[in-house]
């Protein structure tokens, strides 16, 4: 067994429930966001391609199409 003397500060905050607990849910909240970003493809690229609206050169203020119908 080891000596609490010997911890690190964050290896005896990892010794109290809340902080443990804390720092799981945070961990599998992470991971989770992570498969789901994957999922989606939004996760980063190797050739990311920015999103861009389509602006006219000549009049940039002219009136675009809406997201939706």
């Amino acid at each position: 067994m080891t000596n609490p003397e010997h911890l690190s500060p964050h290896g005896r905050s990892l010794l109290n429930r809340r902080s443990f607990m804390s720092q799981a849910g945070l961990s599998m909240g992470a991971l989770g966001l992570s498969h789901l970003l994957m999922n989606d493809q939004i996760l980063a690229d190797e050739s990311p391609q920015p999103i861009r609206p389509n602006i006219k050169d000549g009049n940039p203020y002219a009136p675009r199409a809406p997201h939706f119908e």
